[in-house]
């Protein structure tokens, strides 16, 4: 089985994204109020 991607979301606002056949795998959204270290 293949991970296509993980998507996680506050409400309708997405705030992180990992996609491990994309070139820039990881993808932050600058969401007030929270933080992705």
């Amino acid at each position: 089985m293949k991970l296509y991607a993980v998507k996680w979301y506050r409400g309708k606002h997405e705030f992180y994204r990992y996609s491990p056949s994309d070139e820039s795998s990881i993808k932050v959204f600058d969401i007030p109020g929270i933080n992705v270290d």
